[in-house]
């Protein structure tokens, strides 16, 4: 079974987010961290394009939601320096749920583990 990439995501969340593509990043304090109504606007066009256009097809379960969190913690800490084993069972709790917050538009576990990083 092939894997699907998750890097087309992120350029079309890049791209659906207004303002965003080619913009200069400003230093946003961890504690201000928090989900926007663009941020549910993206979330729910990725989901769409996944749902009626990726080529496999790919149900929005938690086979992709485990898939998701392995993508999402390997871009923050690809080298498995910064985050503690501890942590990593911390967000393991979110593991299978990230799918059901995605749906919901509830970008929340994603700002959680991003602040923490951020820390």
């Amino acid at each position: 079974m092939g894997a699907i990439s998750l890097r087309p995501l992120w350029l079309l969340l890049a791209l659906a987010l207004p303002g965003s593509a080619g913009a200069t990043p400003r230093i946003v304090a961890a504690e201000d961290l928090r989900p926007q109504a663009r941020h549910e606007r993206a979330t729910d066009l990725i989901l769409r394009v996944i749902a009626a256009y990726h080529y496999k097809s790919k149900p929005i379960d938690d086979r992709l939601s485990s898939r998701i969190m392995e993508s999402y913690l390997d871009n923050m800490d690809s080298n498995r320096d910064f985050f503690l084993s501890a942590d990593i069972r911390r967000f393991e709790q979110r593991r299978h749920s990230l799918d059901e917050a995605l749906k919901n538009k509830d970008l929340t576990p994603a700002f959680e583990i991003f602040r923490f990083y951020r820390q």
